[in-house]
C-alpha cells in the first residue's frame, strides 16, 4: 500500500550564515586573508559576518539533510511527489533549531483513502503548530431559497 500524501514547505524570516571575515578597524575593511591590512597596514582582526540566506539555500541545506525532504520536496519547496512523508515533521523540526527566527510553514494534501483534511504545520526553532482545515456550511435561511 502507499500513500499519496503532498507536501509543500515555504520560508519565512529565512536565516543567516556565518562566514569568517578579517577585519581592519581604522579603514573598516574586510579581507578574505592576510594578517594586515592592504590600505594603512595596521592588523587585521578576525571576526564573524552573518549574511542573510535566501529559502532557496535553506531547503537545500534541509534537503541534504532529510531524506524524506529530499524525495518529497522540490528545490524550490514545491511538491516533488508524494508519498509517506513518515519523517519529514521530525526532520523540520529538528532542523528549524538551526535557524531559530525562520518560520517555516509545511503545507500537507493528505491521502484521500484517510479522509483527513489539509492541514497546515508551521515549525520554529523547534517546536510546531498545526492547525486542520475545517468544512463549515451556512445554516438555512429560507430567504436565500431560489428557483431551479
Amino acid at each position: 500500500m502507499s500513500y499519496e500524501n503532498n507536501f509543500k514547505l515555504k520560508l519565512y524570516q529565512a536565516g543567516w550564515k556565518s562566514t569568517k571575515s578579517r577585519f581592519c578597524e581604522k579603514c573598516n575593511l574586510h579581507f578574505e586573508k592576510g594578517n594586515f591590512c592592504l590600505e594603512c597596514g595596521n592588523p587585521l582582526i578576525d571576526m564573524t559576518v552573518k549574511d542573510p540566506m535566501n529559502s532557496k539555500e535553506l531547503i537545500k541545506e534541509l534537503r541534504n539533510e532529510s531524506v524524506d525532504a529530499a524525495r518529497l520536496l522540490k528545490s524550490g519547496g514545491d511538491t516533488n511527489c508524494s508519498g509517506t512523508g513518515y519523517d519529514i515533521e521530525s526532520d523540520i523540526a529538528k532542523f528549524s533549531k538551526k535557524y531559530p527566527e525562520t518560520v517555516f510553514q509545511l503545507d500537507v494534501v493528505w491521502d484521500n483513502g484517510f479522509d483527513n483534511p489539509p492541514s497546515r504545520i508551521f515549525f520554529k526553532d523547534g517546536k510546531s503548530q498545526r492547525m486542520e482545515a475545517t468544512l463549515q456550511f451556512e445554516d438555512y435561511d429560507e430567504e436565500k431559497l431560489e428557483d431551479v
